[in-house]
């Protein structure tokens, strides 16, 4: 019994979890987690291509950032 409380547990967290980055990604909404906490940038509207890879600046800390293959900014 104790085991499946705590599946669910894990279920519920990982959903909010994902939830919550979906917001993230879409609004800027959780900020102080993803982006202070998690490291995870943003684009500014202004995104270019280097001849390797896109780039752009992060509109939250203004950092050059890189998108990897995945389509992660980091």
């Amino acid at each position: 019994m104790e085991v499946r409380k705590i599946l669910v547990i894990l279920m519920v967290a990982a959903i909010v979890d994902l939830v919550g980055a979906f917001i993230y990604s879409r609004t800027g909404f959780g900020k102080r987690l993803y982006h202070d906490f998690m490291g995870w940038h943003q684009p500014k509207d202004n995104i270019w291509f280097d001849g390797c890879s896109l780039r752009s600046k992060c509109k939250y800390c203004g950092k050059d950032i890189m998108r990897d293959s995945q389509g992660n900014w980091f």
